[in-house]
């Protein structure tokens, strides 16, 4: 397996009562905690260095770096006809195609309508919003 720098990871950062938290998207348990982004992201890279470095002492395998060339933007998708006539209906009903119906729903579930915005910091991708697993 390659051996990947810090920099080609995604980063996720949120606020929490203590600061910001920052961690590792592909790296799960690889995370760190500062008083702002600068500060989390610095601790964030020594947590890194300690977390490959333990998972490799133990022969487990280190995540690849997410890509996005590692998807295509395509997927089939099934679902219950009656589900799929909704949508349909409620697609009509918009004057959208179901497709933008179903890509609007889905970024408004995944928080991307809600200010969800990746930015590019020290190298590392970034992309900040509410903590994984948060309800919204």
């Amino acid at each position: 397996m390659t051996e990947h720098a810090f920099d080609e990871y995604t980063v996720w950062l949120w606020l929490d009562t203590g600061g910001i938290v920052a961690e590792v998207a592909e790296c799960s348990g690889c995370l760190a905690q500062g008083a702002d982004a600068n500060e989390a992201l610095e601790m964030l890279r020594t947590s890194f260095d300690v977390w490959t470095a333990e998972m490799r002492s133990q022969g487990r395998p280190v995540p690849d770096p997410w890509g996005v060339d590692d998807y295509s933007g395509r997927f089939l998708l099934r679902m219950p006809t009656v589900l799929h006539a909704r949508a349909a209906r409620e697609a009509q009903r918009e004057g959208v195609s179901l497709n933008q119906y179903v890509n609007v729903l889905l970024a408004e579930r995944l928080g991307f309508a809600e200010g969800v915005r990746s930015v590019t910091a020290g190298g590392a991708s970034l992309a900040c919003e509410e903590p994984p697993g948060s309800q919204p």
